[in-house]
């Protein structure tokens, strides 16, 4: 594996005015016209416009991810997933995570039928995590994998029924990929990355067009970029300790992300716009 390094120090600016303690998650929202991100730790959930405005709500629970299909908003946090009613600011629980010890992390849309979405340990010392399939429609959470620290990296490879993710624990660090059939089942898991030789741990993730794997190297300040069988990886620094997830925004001519980090002395935990020299 070959990797290339580039300095994106230049092509980097805070957006939100809000900084967020622990920022995670974020998804555009066409309907919107913002993106949408949580704070873990801060139990915030948030929707930043282009403009850099934002709007906050308190989450009754901490909360793992905001994923927004169509009109409707999903939180996952600790004891269910979530539909958040935008007019009344409120939350309804769609389903059930039962286990007081677990709050959901890491999510991905799949389709106009799922969302993938994994579990963790509130300590983060066990390996009890669990992948989650919710369906949009019955609102139906099915255990589908299990035995995960810190479910990270959760990503739908384009026009392929292909699933990518991640174990961000230090204990972990690799980047898998599962087979996906027409029920939303998991297959074939095979490992895709080893992150333990990086100076970032593998954590949320996204794909381009083209089909690479983008994915933060959280601790690393380093956000990397793989080709789809996994033979190269671009390495790019960011102005951030600790990147959290990654969110393509645009592909005309330049690559545009929104970037969510942890908080830092400097301008950690803002929502920041990212465009990498490609």
């Amino acid at each position: 594996m070959t990797t290339v390094t580039s300095d994106s120090q230049t092509t980097f600016k805070p957006l939100s005015r809000v900084q967020a303690k622990l920022g995670e998650s974020p998804v555009w929202s066409a309907t919107h016209q913002a993106i949408w991100w949580v704070d873990i730790l801060g139990q915030k959930l948030l929707a930043t416009r282009l403009d850099g405005t934002t709007d906050v709500w308190g989450t009754p629970e901490l909360p793992g991810f905001v994923h927004v299909v169509k009109d409707d908003i999903y939180v996952g946090m600790c004891s269910g997933i979530f539909r958040f009613d935008l007019k009344n600011a409120t939350f309804e629980r769609l389903a059930t995570q039962a286990d007081p010890l677990k709050r959901f992390n890491d999510a991905c849309h799949y389709d106009e039928r799922y969302i993938f979405a994994g579990t963790m340990d509130l300590k983060n010392a066990t390996d009890d995590g669990c992948l989650y399939r919710f369906d949009l429609v019955t609102h139906e959470l099915i255990p589908v994998m299990s035995g995960f620290h810190t479910i990270n990296g959760l990503a739908r490879q384009p026009e392929k029924d292909c699933l990518f993710l991640s174990d961000s624990h230090p204990l972990v660090q690799k980047v898998w990929t599962c087979d996906v059939d027409r029920d939303g089942n998991l297959h074939n898991r095979q490992e895709f990355a080893d992150f333990t030789h990086r100076k970032g741990r593998p954590d949320g993730a996204c794909f381009d067009l083209d089909g690479r794997y983008w994915i933060a190297g959280v601790g690393g300040g380093e956000i990397y970029s793989f080709t789809p069988d996994g033979s190269n990886c671009d390495t790019y620094q960011v102005p951030l300790a600790s990147p959290t997830k990654p969110l393509i925004l645009s592909e005309d001519g330049r690559y545009e992300f929104a970037l969510t980090s942890i908080a830092d002395k400097q301008d950690g935990g803002r929502l920041a716009l990212w465009y990498p020299d490609i």
